[in-house]
């Protein structure tokens, strides 16, 4: 079976930062659901890794413009966009389900 590198743009790991520190610290202050959603993450990059091109670019305009796709979280409200390049797969947003796709992926 066919697998992908998994590359993670800078923008997006200050992005999961954000998010991670705004669980676990003011106003949340829920380190324990914060470790659960960076292990969400993981796993849900880990699937990026092995599903690559087999999930279909997204509907929206954009993400068809740029030949982009969405991979959700397993547990948690959020997902991550990504393009297939050749033989990587590059994350290039994360966005959480209650957020407009327009601004993400801005």
């Amino acid at each position: 079976m066919k697998t992908w590198e998994v590359q993670v743009i800078r923008r997006v790991e200050q992005r999961l930062t954000r998010i991670l520190s705004y669980i676990a610290e003011k106003p949340l202050y829920n380190p324990d659901a914060a470790r659960a959603v960076f292990e969400d993450y993981e796993q849900t990059k880990a699937m990026v890794g092995l599903m690559g091109d087999r999930v279909a670019v997204g509907r929206h305009p954009i993400m068809q413009r740029r030949k982009l796709r969405r991979m959700d979280f397993l547990e948690h409200d959020y997902y991550l966009i990504y393009r297939v390049m050749g033989d990587v797969a590059q994350i290039v947003r994360i966005g959480h389900t209650l957020e407009n796709l327009d601004k993400v992926l801005k």
